[in-house]
């Protein structure tokens, strides 16, 4: 941090630009999902990385760089 307040006198934040909830079994049932785990992406922000990587709303992820995902946090 105290590199790129030197440099551009500022720090940048890095960031998706999706908003994610918890996926349970009542909401893996209801989008005809076998399990109950992982994370729903609710929300997309217009030409965040999100966006341009393809995400979309109502994709489910299950896992990042191949470690599972087990909740929001």
């Amino acid at each position: 941090i105290m590199e790129s307040l030197l440099e551009d006198g500022k720090v940048e934040r890095g960031w998706l630009g999706v908003a994610i909830q918890p996926l349970d079994r009542d909401l893996a049932e209801a989008l005809g999902i076998d399990q109950g785990k992982g994370v729903l992406v609710a929300d997309v922000s217009e030409k965040s990385p999100a966006a341009k990587a393809g995400i979309e709303r109502g994709d489910v992820i299950l896992a990042i760089d191949g470690r599972e995902v087990k909740s929001t946090g």
